[in-house]
């Protein structure tokens, strides 16, 4: 994986590490890990489950999540079960494990789906700006904004067909495309 913030994770055979830039090694006690992003470190045990530590190897959450993503702007995506919900930096969770999706935290907004054609947009409070009840999210694709701007994909008319939007920040259109 790349440095981040002078770190780094790797994995030779089954041993897994932490290196920092002048080559210094650090064993840590896991199967894998989803590398180093804002001084945090998703680690997975021998069960698939998936917890976090710091770059000090302090503990920040328990093995909780069956699926874990890199944090992101202090936050990130975890799943329970089926259902995904949101992390701080200190290991809380800050939304609920009652999404179908939740996208990265960008310019302070998130979107979040409670199912596969809805979701919401809100701020950095948590605060609901605007629900979009034809919404859909394309495999792979995670809707973030950058300088104001989120291009998202909506469901159209009874064929299902699909526009692309470019939202605001206040969750209001700017384009169709």
């Amino acid at each position: 994986t790349s440095f981040s913030g002078g770190y780094a994770t790797g994995k030779q055979g089954d041993n897994v590490y932490m290196i920092d830039k002048k080559g210094t090694k650090t064993t840590l006690d896991c199967k894998n890990t989803i590398g180093i992003s804002e001084g945090l470190i998703g680690i997975q045990n021998e069960d698939d489950i998936w917890g976090v530590i710091d770059i000090n190897l302090n503990v920040i959450t328990d093995f909780n999540y069956v699926d874990l993503y890199p944090f992101k702007n202090g936050y990130a995506q975890f799943k329970e079960f089926y259902d995904m919900g949101l992390l701080n930096a200190r290991g809380e969770s800050v939304l609920p494990t009652e999404y179908t999706y939740v996208h990265p935290m960008s310019e302070n907004r998130i979107f979040v789906q409670p199912s596969e054609t809805s979701a919401i947009l809100m701020d950095e409070n948590f605060k609901v700006l605007k629900e979009f009840p034809n919404f859909y999210k394309s495999f792979g694709n995670e809707f973030i904004f950058r300088d104001g701007l989120a291009l998202v994909y909506l469901i159209v008319g009874p064929q299902k067909g699909s526009s692309n939007e470019s939202i605001r920040l206040n969750g209001g259109f700017a384009a169709t495309y």
